[in-house]
């Protein structure tokens, strides 16, 4: 049985109890939201804050680099194969990465160094492409006129190049297109009816001297395209012939391509529309 003592201690008890209750609906009362509910005690605080600016942020690289490559393509459209592989080279660097160095870059410096001291620079054109290497030669730097019979210098032009792709140790892909002007043959002795035939002898004799070379002959492609894809047009509107422009068109064309892709079987494409012309009778 409780004595007077405790039955004292229990209502004061009781009573502390109940003033804390009171002074807690009290403030209740006049919560006006200005403290927010605080949960996990006073580790919580230093949180990220805002989560959903991260995959703003992403979404933002994300369209800048789309907004680029699309610049990136027309760039190209206007500047060409060289244009590319630059911007290509560019683009890797600019997001962290890097481009494998093409072989074949390599050998168009030590080609270029080598024709310098051959032949004009004039009769030869080197420029990289995305499926490897470009050569273009005027045909007067490899065959006389009307001739499919490679000149004995046009064997120093070509021997060299042979021999710097087969240092690479690798088994590339050759395509040689054939091109001439649009002057019909008129040589009477001539084996070649059109020039259809003059440029597909052309390109299969510049080919036979990589397949001497030890290239092999299932990577070898030669085409000829006669004059229906000339740089520049042949002839002005009144059909007077363009000597000068004539003897751009006359010309043979190697693609190189890379590592062990073999030549590109599309044709070459096609070059800017030459103004059209008025044939005299």
């Amino acid at each position: 049985m409780a004595s007077d003592d405790d039955v004292s201690e229990i209502g004061e008890d009781t009573e502390h109890r109940g003033a804390h209750a009171a002074d807690g609906d009290d403030h209740d009362d006049h919560d006006d939201g200005s403290h927010p509910p605080h949960y996990g005690g006073d580790h919580d605080e230093g949180g990220h804050g805002e989560p959903w600016l991260v995959s703003y942020a992403d979404l933002m690289t994300l369209l800048f680099g789309f907004f680029v490559l699309m610049y990136s393509f027309e760039a190209a459209k206007n500047g060409g194969d060289a244009s590319m592989v630059k911007i290509r080279r560019e683009l890797a660097q600019f997001f962290g990465g890097g481009v494998v160095n093409n072989p074949l870059g390599q050998v168009a410096k030590n080609y270029q160094a080598r024709l310098e001291e051959i032949t004009s620079k004039g009769d030869v054109k080197i420029a990289e492409s995305p499926e490897g290497l470009e050569i273009t030669f005027q045909s007067t730097a490899l065959f006389a006129s009307g001739s499919a019979e490679l000149t004995e210098s046009a064997h120093g032009v070509i021997t060299p190049l042979i021999a710097l792709l087969k240092s690479q140790g690798m088994d590339y892909g050759v395509r040689v297109e054939g091109y001439t002007d649009d002057n019909p043959i008129k040589n009477a002795v001539t084996k070649f009816p059109s020039n259809w035939e003059l440029s597909g002898a052309r390109a299969s004799m510049v080919l036979r001297l990589f397949e001497a070379g030890g290239f092999d002959p299932n990577r070898l492609t030669a085409v000829g395209y006669g004059q229906t894809r000339p740089l520049v047009a042949n002839r002005d509107p009144s059909g007077a012939p363009l000597p000068e422009n004539q003897a751009q068109n006359r010309r043979v064309k190697i693609y190189i391509t890379n590592s062990f892709d073999n030549a590109p079987d599309k044709p070459s494409p096609e070059p800017a529309n030459p103004e059209p012309v008025s044939r005299s009778p």
